[in-house]
């Protein structure tokens, strides 16, 4: 966003001459009196900024101090509107100043990687913290300018402008979403997967028991030799992108997968852009960009990126190659009432890139009659083919038993 983003955004101001607190129409600056003298004219804060912040800080101060002054002790209420209503385009306009210089010094103290965003309200907190005459509160209106129109609050304000200005920094890989769009179901690609679904729906109408013990039970065995079957149609619409879900069973015990789980979690965990994967087993994705619960795994809220904490889900964006999706028609040969979940499966045996690691928008629920959304650390991978893949820098997604074993003992002691 430009620096000169919001120059002269209010209507009507008070004189820019250093003693007059006439009153003037937009575009004025000075009144008629001071415009033909040689009276002092102090620094506009609203006009287009040339040289350094703080240094265009400093030269502010005597128009802020006498904005303030007129604000809490002039007997003209209008005079009073108007000085709050500058001085508060004057902070707003110093906060986006400072907005990258202080994401920078987030990730430079917390060792945060350059794809991720300060916790919710940090951003605020800290200008106000290097800042403290800045004049700005979390609570307070922000300008109506710029892409986040629907923010009440100064902090989410804030917030969101950071995430539009690293996203216009950071493009998005096709077929994936910016950072700015939250994310949702694609009801044209939904739409699109119908045709598979009522060609295996036919073709596998004979194969109802192996299609039940492959959806509920998610035995590998049964989900590979559904791919296996002679004409099963696998092919996608162009521009797929399916959801996967990964959360790390913190202290649930009784998860009969824990171990499974938390090894790929970690694994996920340490990924980055231009890494190669393969996963040698077949695995469940959604087409729903809702967070699909806790599937059964864990208790409690999963911690995402909003709050600083330690993370405990994260997200794939998978943009494959072939898939065999679970919709109305073969859920209804598998007598499963699970075609809701909007489940696609993806074969074992495929190889993936990871293109961008990124702070995206989840939809995780609603509160009031309003959808909440979480940030995720979301991963986003293209299938390649096993020739594209460099088999000496592939990384293998799929735990070997002992090393299933060696995270069951570590967790006994």
């Amino acid at each position: 966003m430009s620096r000169n983003y919001l120059s002269r955004a209010i209507n009507g101001r008070v004189c820019l001459a250093e003693h007059c607190t006439r009153l003037l129409p937009e575009p004025r600056l000075s009144c008629r009196r001071h415009y033909l003298s040689s009276a002092e004219i102090q620094l506009d804060p609203l006009a287009p900024i040339r040289g350094e912040v703080t240094d265009w800080w400093a030269a502010t101060a005597p128009r802020r101090h006498k904005l303030d002054a007129l604000k809490t002790s002039s007997p003209d209420s209008l005079a009073r509107r108007r000085a709050g209503a500058e001085l508060s385009a004057i902070g707003s306009r110093m906060a986006l100043l400072l907005l990258p210089r202080t994401v920078s010094s987030w990730r430079a103290e917390t060792g945060s990687p350059q794809w991720q965003l300060p916790p919710d309200g940090w951003i605020i907190k800290r200008i106000r913290k290097d800042y403290p005459d800045i004049g700005i509160t979390p609570e307070d209106r922000p300008p109506e300018v710029g892409g986040c129109a629907e923010t009440v609050r100064m902090d989410d304000w804030l917030d969101c402008v950071a995430r539009q200005d690293h996203a216009s920094r950071n493009r998005a890989h096709a077929p994936f979403r910016p950072i700015t769009e939250r994310r949702r179901k694609d009801e044209e690609t939904v739409a699109a997967f119908a045709k598979q679904d009522a060609a295996n729906a036919t073709l596998l109408s004979g194969h109802a028991t192996g299609l039940h013990t492959a959806i509920h039970n998610n035995q590998r065995a049964a989900v590979s030799g559904i791919f296996k079957h002679l004409g099963v149609d696998t092919t996608i619409p162009k521009g797929t992108v399916v959801f996967h879900q990964i959360v790390d069973p913190v202290g649930m015990d009784a998860i009969s997968s824990r171990e499974k789980d938390r090894w790929s979690f970690r694994r996920h965990m340490g990924l980055t852009a231009g890494d190669v994967v393969r996963y040698d087993h077949a695995r469940s994705a959604t087409l729903e960009a809702h967070w699909l619960g806790n599937l059964g795994k864990t208790m409690g809220n999963p911690i995402g990126l909003n709050s600083g904490e330690p993370e405990t889900a994260l997200r794939l964006e998978l943009a494959p190659l072939r898939a065999l999706f679970l919709g109305d028609q073969l859920c209804k040969v598998a007598q499963t009432h699970l075609s809701a979940e909007l489940e696609v499966v993806l074969p074992a045996g495929t190889h993936w890139k990871v293109v961008a690691v990124v702070d995206a928008e989840h939809p995780v629920g609603w509160r009031h009659g309003i959808e909440v959304y979480k940030r995720l650390r979301t991963i986003q991978m293209v299938e390649i083919s096993a020739d594209d893949a460099s088999v000496s820098n592939t990384i293998r997604m799929t735990a070997t038993s002992e090393e299933l074993d060696a995270l069951t003992r570590t967790s006994e002691i």
